[in-house]
């Protein structure tokens, strides 16, 4: 008698457990609307807020250095969304670009100005090398 009591509760505990495995949702990430707060969820991974918002850039400079953070990893931050995090900081966090200032930080011209976005195919490995 012990022993049907016993493997009765054992399967009926299989039975809950699979039950239960079976309607786990997977947990999407949150879709993050607000320009803002994508670049507090994503930028502040590796920097103080004060470092972004405080330290205004030239407009033409955003796109570069919003890609080279990609460059570090690419899997954190999609193309989508860096394009909508420069396009804020152009919009909100920049000074105007000084004559002959265009481009990267060696003053050399990349053609990044305001406006510009990151190319599509920036989540390419090529990408990067």
């Amino acid at each position: 008698m012990k022993k049907l009591l016993c493997s009765t509760i054992i399967i009926i505990a299989l039975i809950n457990i699979a039950a239960c495995k079976g309607k786990q949702e997977e947990t999407k990430p949150k879709v993050i609307t607000d320009p803002k707060e994508l670049i507090e969820v994503k930028c502040t991974a590796c920097h103080f807020s004060s470092r972004i918002f405080e330290k205004k850039q030239p407009v033409s400079r955003w796109v570069d250095l919003v890609n080279r953070m990609r460059s570090r990893n690419p899997e954190m931050i999609s193309v989508e969304e860096a394009n909508r995090i420069v396009k804020y900081l152009q919009e909100n966090n920049s000074v105007p670009d000084e004559p002959g200032e265009e481009g990267t930080e060696t003053g050399a011209e990349s053609g990044a100005g305001h406006g510009e976005e990151i190319p599509a195919d920036a989540d390419s490995p090529e990408a990067y090398e």
